[in-house]
C-alpha cells in the first residue's frame, strides 16, 4: 500500500489536513477590547499611563495627530511610537 506522497505505508494510512495543523497552532484572539484614544501630549499618556498603572498606553499625538503608544522598556525608560505619515 502507498501513502499519497508515493511512499509505502505500514498497513496504516495516515492522512493530514496540513491547513488544521496550522490553524491549530495559531494564537486564538480570546479577549477584544475597543476605546477611545484620547488627543494628548506624549507627557500627559505619560502621566495618565502612570495614573492606570498600566505598563502601555495607546493614545493621538497631538504634536503629530497621529495615533501613537507610549511603554515603559525594562530598564525603567519610555518609548514613543508614532504612526507614519
Amino acid at each position: 500500500m502507498e501513502d499519497f506522497s508515493g511512499q509505502r505505508a505500514g498497513g496504516v494510512a495516515t492522512i493530514v489536513d496540513e491547513d488544521a495543523v496550522e490553524d491549530e497552532a495559531l494564537p486564538q484572539i480570546v479577549k477584544s477590547k475597543r476605546f477611545y484614544l484620547a488627543p494628548m501630549t506624549p507627557d500627559d499618556a505619560i502621566l495618565k499611563m502612570d495614573l492606570l498603572g498600566h505598563g502601555f498606553f495607546f493614545f493621538i499625538n497631538k504634536d503629530t495627530n497621529r495615533s501613537a503608544v507610549i511603554y515603559k522598556r525594562d530598564d525603567g525608560d519610555i518609548r514613543l511610537i508614532d504612526e507614519a505619515g
